[in-house]
């Protein structure tokens, strides 16, 4: 809604600009009338858009429709994470497979060059470097951790050198910002909920209904 509070506002008066400049241009016989009551159009519409503005603003910053945006969130994130249904015995399947422990103890670690929240990983192209060049690569981050400048963002296994060009590639898989974002987080918006709560029942707020 605020996007399209904006971008009205901002296209009406790049119109009126451009209006005003062709009007100094032609001749005064020829002044664009259509143009010029389009123009006062859009200002009807932008005292419109602004009514709505006020409204939207007021109504979105209530505690009930924070929490039903973050929790539309939240849910949108899990399915897109977790797609298919949970299966135990899957899980524990995989876990006797797991050869995670093979990069513990050796492989070639690569650091990160920069410090910041690790939004997302490209795991779809991580697996298809590793298919390609017959490696094993173990992540040590998750997203929505905060990593350091320094820290092993994770092992690769399965050739004596790796060169730096596969090293960049991989490095690329890894996009960090400056902060946490719900697309492959889920508890970031979990932690946005417990933190609307904890907030709601602080001595400032006293706010046990919305806790």
């Amino acid at each position: 809604g605020n996007q399209i509070v904006i971008g009205t506002f901002v296209s009406t008066f790049i119109y009126c600009l451009l209006v005003l400049l062709l009007s100094h241009v032609v001749e005064e016989e020829l002044l664009p009338g259509i143009s010029v009551s389009f123009a006062v159009l859009l200002a009807l519409v932008n005292v419109g858009v602004l009514i709505f503005f006020i409204h939207h603003v007021a109504s979105s910053i209530q505690a009930d429709k924070v929490i039903e945006a973050v929790y539309r969130d939240l849910l949108a994130q899990l399915r897109k994470l977790l797609p298919e249904e949970w299966d135990p015995e899957k899980h524990r399947n995989l876990e006797e497979h797991n050869e995670f422990s093979k990069c513990s103890d050796s492989g070639h670690p690569v650091a990160a060059s920069k410090s910041g929240y690790l939004q997302a990983v490209d795991y779809a192209g991580l697996i298809e470097i590793a298919k390609n060049n017959d490696l094993l690569v173990c992540t040590h981050f998750r997203p929505g951790k905060y990593i350091f400048a320094g820290d092993y963002l994770f092992t690769v296994k399965g050739r004596d050198t790796i060169d730096e060009g596969l090293c960049s590639k991989m490095v690329n898989s890894f996009l960090m910002g400056p902060q946490r974002t719900p697309e492959q987080d889920a508890e970031f918006a979990i932690n946005q909920l417990v933190e609307i709560a904890v907030r709601a029942l602080s001595p400032g707020i006293n706010d046990p209904h919305t806790a």
